[in-house]
């Protein structure tokens, strides 16, 4: 199993952010290139947020909602998961 694999969303927001990035990745039929040019990283960069290794910046999490219509998802993800840790 890969690292996103053994990802608890359950565990934290921030992992729950790794997991609905995959996710809905995947739902999508897209690689992870793809979702990089969205974000502006490289597919490494999305294998390190999809593993819980790298954390969404703001910017990324707006650019992935406004790309695929979530709904304010990874904004409001991120602004809690935040808010948690201060």
């Amino acid at each position: 199993m890969t690292a996103a694999e053994n990802l608890d969303p359950n565990e934290s927001l921030w992992n729950a952010i790794a997991f609905h990035l995959r996710y809905e990745r995947q739902k999508r039929g897209m690689s992870q290139t793809e979702v990089g040019h969205i974000i502006g990283v490289n597919k490494h960069g999305v294998s390190n947020a999809e593993a819980g290794r790298n954390k969404l910046t703001r910017i990324q999490a707006d650019r992935l909602d406004k790309a695929w219509d979530t709904g304010g998802l990874f904004p409001r993800l991120r602004r809690f998961a935040r808010l948690i840790l201060q």
